[in-house]
């Protein structure tokens, strides 16, 4: 029997009893809610109106052609829904039971054994110390945002009792009955014509936040502050250059990776050995800060979802994004597969890969191809690698990782999505000083080749100034990540 459902699968942990999954598809609904969690009109195109006077107003003049058609914001609840619904299905492939991974597990496993080992924080303790946005929702048990008057506290609260009835053997009850993540999205930027591109952000409720943030804020503070597999944690319009150049030095040949629908992909036992390798790394204070880490380990397999169309669904596959864990737990994934597809068909490792959640750069001395790499995935598979948009070439300035390239000694970005960008933002500006702040932030990201974007960024300070105190969202990705 080459598949399996996903009913059945026994969860073992060593303080909090066990987890057997009830439901034969990945993604089942299992009742109604009624909250609203999506509250954005459908069909809209959002435009900075500040940003398009300033491009307008450009003494060289903007051929405004190239924003025709295209949008940030653009959302449907039909395109919301589908991007859920792909997690859904009852085929559950089994783990790949060959040579090559064997051989991933034995080389992952020693290269997390090297790590210096990095201290949970205290359940006991330390559940106040978690590093959190206060500015984001707490959740569907708590009212308003995590920074409300004593929504940190009750959270804490939530939390100890979730673990104190783990650790007395109840880990089924606890995920049977957890708290809904709440289906909010994301729209990326695309070319209506070409379709819809909505990504589903889960809501987590407070007190599990807390929970993750205990060995995972410790965890990507230690990414953050060394050279590993994992970028993360540094400036990309710094770093990049040198990350590029480096890639250059070890290997002849450099590949960029591309997926899609990558975190639907993910299969149960993929994540099991994401945490698995986490917690070679990991020492916990007392069994109360093990047991919170087991059940997240768990809880991030399985958990329930309040999606828009009033359903609430139960799901037993893919990485939930809003979790503490997403985007590490992705990286490290995204890392064993391409590890795995290069010895299956090449019959050795790279040299060196760079991950960052679903992005991936490898450098190797084997003459990789797309096709190739293609060739080593694993017979019976969800996995979409995407060949055709994947790079192989020599030079870094062919190969762009985190949508940059090496140009000239330094990075590089696409100056026209950057433009678009500028004048197409996912949340509406209300204030043109966002505006000049927008301005100044696109027009360092792309290395300060838009001629556009240097005139609108002077334009808008001199007229409106710009804000001390940007709203979160409209920051870049790489200046809220992680740091404390």
């Amino acid at each position: 029997m080459d598949t399996m459902t996903y009913a059945g699968l026994r969860y073992t942990t060593t303080h909090c009893g066990s987890y057997t999954s009830r439901h034969p598809d990945s993604l089942t609904a299992i009742k109604s809610h009624t909250m609203t969690p999506i509250n954005r009109l459908e069909e809209q195109t959002l435009m900075d109106p500040w940003m398009h006077e300033a491009f307008s107003a450009s003494p060289r003049g903007y051929d405004f052609s190239t924003m025709h058609g295209w949008s940030r914001s653009y959302y449907t609840h039909q395109g919301h829904m589908d991007s859920l619904l792909r997690i859904k299905g009852m085929a559950r492939p089994h783990r790949p039971n060959d040579f090559s991974m064997s051989a991933v597990d034995d080389y992952t496993r020693k290269y997390f054994l090297s790590f210096p080992k990095v201290m949970s924080m205290d359940f006991k303790t330390d559940l106040d110390q978690v590093p959190f946005e206060p500015s984001s929702s707490a959740g569907m048990t708590l009212p308003g945002k995590k920074g409300d008057e004593g929504n940190l506290t009750r959270a804490i609260n939530q939390a100890y009792a979730t673990i104190k009835d783990c650790m007395r053997g109840n880990l089924q009850h606890q995920i049977d009955e957890s708290v809904p993540d709440i289906a909010y999205t994301r729209t990326q930027l695309t070319q209506i014509s070409k379709g819809v591109k909505v990504r589903n952000v889960f809501g987590q409720a407070f007190k599990y936040i807390l929970l993750e943030g205990l060995a995972a804020s410790p965890l990507m503070d230690f990414f953050c502050d060394n050279d590993t597999f994992f970028f993360i944690g540094k400036d990309p319009r710094i770093h990049l250059p040198y990350l590029f150049e480096e890639a250059k030095a070890i290997a002849p040949n450099l590949v960029t990776i591309d997926w899609s629908a990558f975190d639907t992909t993910v299969e149960p036992w993929e994540i099991e050995t994401a945490f698995d390798l986490l917690e070679l790394m990991l020492e916990f204070p007392n069994d109360e800060s093990r047991a919170a880490f087991e059940f997240t380990k768990i809880f991030f397999i399985n958990r329930k979802i309040a999606a828009p169309d009033g359903t609430t669904y139960f799901k037993e596959k893919a990485v939930p994004s809003g979790s503490y864990y997403t985007i590490l737990i992705d990286s490290i994934i995204n890392w064993r597969r391409i590890l795995y597809m290069h010895h299956r068909y090449y019959g050795t490792f790279p040299t060196r890969i760079w991950t960052q959640g679903d992005d991936g750069l490898i450098a190797t001395q084997d003459n990789v191809t797309p096709e190739g790499l293609g060739l080593g995935l694993p017979p019976r598979h969800f996995w979409t690698f995407n060949g055709s948009k994947c790079v192989s070439a020599s030079s870094a300035s062919l190969t762009p990782f985190l949508q940059r390239r090496l140009k000239w000694g330094d990075q590089a970005r696409d100056v026209t999505r950057v433009e678009r960008l500028a004048i197409y933002p996912e949340y509406e500006v209300d204030d043109p000083q966002i505006s000049a702040f927008r301005a100044r932030a696109l027009w360092e990201d792309c290395n300060y080749e838009s001629h556009i974007l240097a005139f609108a960024t002077a334009f808008l300070e001199h007229k409106y100034g710009i804000t001390d105190s940007p709203p979160r969202r409209f920051k870049p990705y790489w200046q809220i990540l992680f740091r404390k």
